[in-house]
């Protein structure tokens, strides 16, 4: 082994001195495995396809790397062996596991500059030593947090695309190779390996920027859609077409403008870095880390001379001040002698008039005094009778309050059915409410009662939502919120005052009242109602902590509000708020492992993080949740037959279950039991309640996805038969709810799938196609129906995303049969929802991911 001696061990070759060895993964290069040595060390070794690599250039590179001092922003190769099979390289092992791969999507500009720049400096350090790299990509990044700061480390210099290879699969670091390292990727001597690294760093700054490629965007989802279909089999890049597309695609457009001056500049750069001419880029690294350093140098510059003139300007500000002022304290000077003599010849006229009327005013003021004294016995005696009456009417208020707010409490969780007209309750609550307009009547629009009829408005909505009257208790509590919020921000200086926790116990209730007048539109209007109810419902579980009522309407609030975010698609919001909801959780349980009413929130809180999880494609972490909310259900039902809820709860977790190990490299054992245990858990449910469409699209999805798995234990007729049980029942179950979008569109893909069972059966699946198309085409109008309001906006967007995959979906079957015209038309149909989506609806990513057919 060329260098220095590394202790390590594979499966087919040990060196001395190693305690264990792990496989980590396999790449186009080669294996990678995780060693232990006996020092307590690890080392990251990379065992070398013979194939895939040119000893002699790498052997050099390797040579030269060795001996290049120490750089914080590189992983320290160690040793390898290039001389004589087996081939290997060994680093130093990085205890990050966080690569730039892993950050797509998640970094702003300002938070990308400096990791992009820890990579420039790194490959600056290669090289000025001689050293080139050759294969720049994301996963070869390491992103290390320490000391208060975030760092870019670069691993895995050498092997890669250049050299006589004799085979090699390009894989995903062929999106960021320049096109001629594509196409001839022997020519790697002269300096243009060193042009390639440019050309690789210019390509990971924009992807790490945006989220896409400055070229070839097109090719890179085209292999995508080929790997979805693929079934897991690996897809290789056509180089030589790579770089041909690169080739036409001759400028570098940025989706969006920098944040700042110094992001503009370094753009400058990485456009440099991105030319297709090699003789246009940079020749080497250290140019381009002193094009960095020349802009760190010139912004410092530029700060220098604003501040240089800033002073300036300021300098002249204040004395242009000092002369005004100075002008201002003659003339004011001038201006008081003035009116100093003006006022001593008024003096002297006063003086004159005031002895000659002194004594007329003599005799008028023994007359008033008189009168001020009968006055004075009339105001002591309506001060008494304003104390008594004050006394009595605040006596009334209180009782009145009183009653007022058990009807609330009744109002919001008591029974909410309205009372029957011409009942002893309803004529009650009608004179109450005559009375409480009456009163409002009477008050006016005096700011001082501002308080007073916040109150009585309060009130009066629930009187009305007991009255059924909900349009007149929808108005009354917004009119009742927005006197509350003017009353709180008057109480701004004393936000601990009596007043504003008053104020923030009625806001809390008036928010929660008015979702449930809005009901389940999850528009921007239940979303607002949500977040105050929220805000205002944890000021008072500050004050009330051990108040259970509290607890547990904050945690049904903030339950809601995270669902909200799901349907609204800001899943991290939603993350955020259902960890909250979480801990809170578990702090009740721990003062009451025995509480049933928090392990049931808990594990509906559990299945929806798994929901969420789902939908930003953390297929592990949804899965952990998906075990910990069955963990959940199966202390509640304690060994006892869940009931008929509890069942189908747990079918459909086990059926996402299913969907996520069949989608993985999961043994087809492991999922077809998964599958098996939600098909038990819902068919009884389903025989019992065969219109409940719930239960009927779990068990179809589990079922559908049990007939498509190619397991050689499973004939083919039982597969089929499988499949089109599951499209039936759903069939029935729809029967009862025709109008059910989720239903429709589960049932088209349903469809979808079944096509794929149907082998050497073109007029099979001419019918089933036609069926699909036909329902996607009448949910497509139900929806464009829908624009005027029936539907909320965010379910009709999330139904509209889904269908345009699945007319996608249905175009390319319609394809394959050899159905152009029905091709064409789903393909149009795929066209204008889509478009409608980015003219009307949400942006295209923000959507939430819809399912692979």
């Amino acid at each position: 082994m060329a260098g220095n001696p590394v202790d390590c061990m594979t499966p087919d070759f040990q060196l001395p001195g190693v305690v264990s060895s792990d496989f980590v993964g396999a790449g186009p290069i080669g294996e990678v495995y995780r060693v232990h040595c006996e020092n307590g060390s690890r080392l990251s070794l990379k065992r070398l396809n013979a194939l895939a690599i040119d000893r002699e250039r790498l052997g050099r590179n390797c040579r030269r790397l060795l001996v290049v001092p120490p750089h914080p922003g590189l992983v320290p190769l160690i040793g390898y062996q290039i001389g004589g099979a087996p081939y290997f390289i060994a680093h130093a092992w990085v205890e990050s596991d966080t690569t730039l791969a892993s950050l797509a999507g998640a970094v702003r500009e300002d938070e990308a500059w400096p990791l992009l720049l820890d990579v420039a400096g790194a490959m600056a350090h290669l090289h000025r030593h001689g050293v080139h790299h050759s294969n720049l990509h994301p996963a070869n990044v390491f992103v290390e947090t320490g000391a208060g700061e975030i760092r870019g480390r670069l691993a895995d210099v050498g092997p890669g695309l250049a050299g006589r290879i004799h085979y090699l699969e390009v894989g995903e670091s062929a999106w960021f190779a320049p096109p001629e390292q594509l196409e001839d990727p022997a020519a790697w001597e002269d300096g243009a390996v060193e042009r390639w690294d440019v050309y690789r760093f210019g390509a990971l700054a924009f992807w790490l920027i945006t989220g896409a490629l400055p070229r070839g965007q097109a090719a890179r989802e085209a292999r995508d859609a080929e790997l979805a279909q693929s079934a897991g089999r690996p897809v290789a890049v056509d180089r030589l077409a790579l770089a041909s597309a690169m080739r036409r695609e001759k400028a570098v457009e940025w989706l969006f403008p920098s944040l700042d001056r110094a992001g503009e500049l370094r753009r400058e750069v990485v456009e440099r870095c991105l030319a297709l001419d090699p003789a246009d880029r940079p020749c080497d690294f250290r140019e381009v880390a002193e094009a960095f350093a020349a802009i760190d140098r010139q912004l410092a510059s530029e700060a220098a001379e604003l501040q240089w003139q800033r002073t300036l300007a300021e300098a002249a500000e204040k004395a242009r001040q000092e002369k005004v002022r100075h002008q201002a304290r003659v003339i004011r000077a001038r201006g008081l002698a003035a009116a100093f003599l003006a006022g001593l010849l008024v003096l002297s006229a006063l003086l004159v008039r005031y002895f000659q009327r002194s004594e007329h005013y003599e005799q008028r003021a023994s007359e008033l005094d008189l009168v001020v004294d009968h006055q004075k016995d009339q105001i002591e005696t309506l001060d008494r009778r304003h104390s008594q009456t004050d006394h009595e009417l605040r006596s009334a208020r209180e009782a009145a309050n009183a009653v007022l707010n058990q009807i609330g409490s009744l109002a919001n969780g008591g029974d909410d059915a309205p009372l029957a007209e011409g009942s002893i309750e309803w004529e009650n609550l009608q004179k109450t409410r005559d009375y409480i307009l009456a009163s409002l009547g009477n008050a006016g629009d005096d700011p001082a009662r501002r308080l007073d009829r916040a109150r009585d408005l309060h009130h009066l909505a629930h009187v009305e939502t007991r009255l059924g009257q909900s349009g007149e208790a929808d108005e009354h509590l917004r009119q009742a919120i927005g006197l509350f919020e003017a009353v709180l921000a008057g109480e701004a200086a004393s936000p601990r005052s009596a007043v504003a926790q008053e104020c923030e116990s009625r806001l809390a209730d008036c928010h929660e009242a008015l979702i449930a007048l809005i009901g389940q539109d999850p528009g921007d209007e239940m979303l607002h109602s949500l977040r105050e109810a929220s805000r205002y419902l944890a000021l008072l579980a500050e004050r009330r902590p051990n108040d259970d009522e509290v607890a547990r309407r904050r945690l049904a609030i903030d339950f809601r509000l995270g669902r909200q975010w799901t349907e609204h698609r800001d899943h991290e919001a939603a993350l955020r708020l259902f960890t909250s909801v979480g801990s809170q959780i578990d702090g009740r349980l721990s003062a009451d492992p025995t509480a049933t009413l928090w392990r049931e929130m808990l594990a509906e809180l559990q299945y929806h993080t798994a929901l969420t999880l789902s939908r930003t494609g953390r297929q592990r972490q949804a899965a952990e949740a998906y075990a910990a909310a069955l963990e959940t259900i199966g202390r509640l039902t304690d060994g006892l037959a869940p009931t008929d809820g509890q069942s189908v709860r747990l079918g459909t977790i086990y059926t996402e279950l299913g969907e996520i190990f069949a989608a993985s490299a999961a043994p087809v054992g492991e999922t077809m039991q998964l599958l098996n245990e939600a098909q038990r858990l819902l068919e009884p449910v389903h025989r019992r309640r065969p219109d409940h469409i719930e239960t009927a699209m779990a068990l179809s999805r589990a079922q559908s996805r049990l007939a498509r798995i190619d397991d050689a234990d499973t004939r083919w007729k039982d597969r089929y038969r499988m499949s089109v049980e599951a499209v039936e029942q759903l069939e029935k179950a729809l029967a009862s709810e025709p109008g059910h979008i989720e239903a429709r569109l589960a049932l088209v893909e349903l469809r979808a799938h079944h096509i794929s069972l149907l082998r050497d059966q073109p007029s099979a699946v001419q019918r089933v196609l036609e069926k699909g198309v036909e329902m996607a085409e009448a949910v497509r109008s139900d929806l464009t129906a829908a624009d005027n309001g029936a539907i909320a906006r965010i379910e009709r967007e999330n139904a509209k995303e889904r269908l345009a995959s699945l007319f996608e979906t249905y175009a390319r079957l319609a394809d394959d049969l050899g159905d152009t015209e029905r091709a064409r038309l789903c393909q149009e149909r795929a066209a204008s929802v889509r478009q409608w989506l980015l003219t009307q609806g949400a942006a295209p990513d923000s959507a939430p991911p819809a399912t692979t057919l």
